[in-house]
């Protein structure tokens, strides 16, 4: 963590004000207002970025997403999901999708002045490479030469180049001799000014950036977790941007003139439930069945999303893939599990669940249909969303106990399997699912996180790494949905778009999809 000399006194003068503010606070409802400055775009940001600036620090792409203004990938996806150049100009696979030649933009500078190389495309990949990643699956890598680069992957990966899109190109001058990060050097917008754990990260721009200019000069990320807070502070004008708001709020900065709310293009991946199907009562594909029928997504998230702003979610009732700009890979055929409290009840009959004593909870040799739906905090409705399955689980004699964990706990949990029932959200940091189902899907490379073993699941999973033909690929997608719904490991609630609010006098806002477009607008926004 990076500190200023003049840390101390800032904190101190905070205190004081903070201090004042409060007292200020008890006499009047008048709100504090804060003066934007043109020369700056200061973002409410939900996540820390992991103690570091360095891009291998840090829980997944909520902390490495900021990093990329100052770090560059070699590609991204734009506002329509469509992947485009960046650091990389072209790439071109052998037909086994397990050679892959790649060409770097020429003239590019980071900011220790060195140029980008293909030194340093190998030096990024080693250094972010961790075990089980894709990433680490490559064999070889060789300079062909300075702009060059021919890599050979162990396994096929026919989206190789997507999942580049959140590979961060570094400077070798970021590590020491002895391989340790020291500090953050990048081809990026914006250069590294300042990072203070828990309070907020600042950036300056790069005047010498290879690209158009940002039209701001600095850029400060404040890290503000609850969802009100982040919400008052975009209204007192102390930050301009604030991102992961409940919709109950967008709505009502959308009806001010003060904000804008901008949806962004989902990604193909749903917000979802995961069953445990190790252990009772979910390891019986009758009883996952009929906790989808049970569940009335539909209705769910028009009423908890979508009747409060409309078009803000997509509900998933043709699967994991009800998006409409993703219509092409969903099964045809498929209908998928339709809400159905009398078909829900039938299967837990044939599955042994009777009300014994008639108390509405369903009981077998004794021991109750009790279980636990953990909660996630990851996306602000879902509490709500949680209660609203609970309550309809409960109308067919299942008997719910929401509890709600942040993150670090929920991610625990999940990876211990120490669940009956957990909201998961989409895994999708680019614009094609394969990453999605290798993760929650595949027993054998991602066996931690893994909500089910399914041999037949796995060997597709496999065949879409190596398959390149879009019809063919279109095929295999097919086939894994009709085994999702076969084996019913989750029940998919919907997709949600992207949202963020924004003061109106932010002008040519544009925002990048994917992880790495994230906090992209930073790039186009000016007043």
């Amino acid at each position: 963590m990076t500190f200023r000399k003049n840390t101390l006194h800032r904190w101190t003068r905070r205190f004081f004000l903070v201090l004042v503010c409060t007292l200020v606070a008890g006499c009047s409802d008048k709100v504090e207002e804060f003066q934007p400055q043109s020369s700056q775009l200061v973002i409410g940001s939900q996540f820390d970025i992991g103690g570091s600036v360095d891009p291998r620090q840090g829980l997944g792409g909520p902390c490495l997403a900021p990093k990329l203004l100052i770090y560059e990938t070699p590609v991204y996806f734009d506002e329509n999901y469509q992947m485009q150049p960046l650091l990389f100009t072209a790439w071109t696979p052998a037909d086994d999708a397990k050679t892959w030649t790649v060409n770097l933009r020429k003239g590019v500078r980071f900011t220790d002045g060195t140029s980008l190389s293909a030194e340093a495309l190998i030096f990024s990949i080693r250094y972010m490479a961790s075990p089980g990643s894709h990433l680490a699956d490559i064999g070889e890598m060789k300079a062909i030469d300075d702009h060059t680069v021919r890599l050979t992957l162990n396994t096929p990966d026919a989206v190789f180049i997507h999942t580049l899109s959140s590979l961060p190109i570094m400077s070798p001058s970021c590590v020491d001799q002895n391989g340790h990060f020291i500090q953050p050097v990048g081809t990026g917008p914006f250069r590294f000014v300042e990072y203070t754990q828990g309070r907020q990260l600042v950036y300056q721009r790069n005047d010498d950036y290879w690209g158009p200019k940002p039209g701001v000069e600095k850029v400060v990320f404040k890290f503000i977790p609850d969802f009100n807070t982040r919400s008052m502070a975009l209204e007192s004008g102390e930050i301009d941007i604030a991102d992961y708001l409940p919709a109950e709020i967008l709505k009502k900065l959308e009806a001010d003139s003060r904000f804008t709310v901008a949806r962004k293009t989902p990604s193909p991946c749903p917000n979802w439930i995961g069953l445990n199907t190790k252990r009772p009562p979910f390891d019986d594909v009758r009883v996952r069945r009929a906790a989808n029928h049970a569940v009335d997504v539909e209705a769910i998230v028009e009423r908890l999303i979508n009747a409060i702003l409309p078009g803000l979610a997509v509900p998933a009732t043709r699967g994991p893939h009800s998006q409409p700009l993703f219509a092409d890979i969903v099964h045809p055929d498929l209908k998928w599990y339709g809400y159905d409290p009398l078909a829900a009840k039938r299967l837990l009959a044939e599955a042994g669940w009777q009300d014994s004593d008639g108390d509405g909870i369903l009981d077998k040799g004794g021991v109750p249909l009790k279980v636990e739906l953990i909660a996630s905090l990851l996306y602000a409705e879902g509490t709500e969303i949680a209660e609203a399955v609970q309550s309809q689980l409960a109308a067919v004699g299942m008997d719910v106990r929401v509890r709600v964990l942040e993150s670090g706990a929920r991610f625990q949990a999940y990876r211990e399997k120490k669940y009956d029932m957990i909201e998961l959200a989409g895994i999708c940091p680019h614009n094609d699912p394969s990453p999605w189902y290798e993760y929650y899907f595949h027993s054998k490379k991602q066996r931690a996180y893994c909500v089910i073993e399914n041999p037949a699941i796995d060997a597709e999973i496999d065949r879409l790494a190596e398959t390149v033909d879009e019809e063919a690929r279109r095929q295999v997608f097919h086939r894994l949905q009709a085994l999702l719904e076969e084996t019913a490991p989750g029940i998919f609630l919907y997709i949600q778009k992207g949202a963020m609010a924004f003061r109106s006098d932010l002008k040519g806002f544009k925002s990048h999809c994917g992880m790495s477009g994230a906090f992209s607008y930073a790039r186009f926004v000016h007043r």
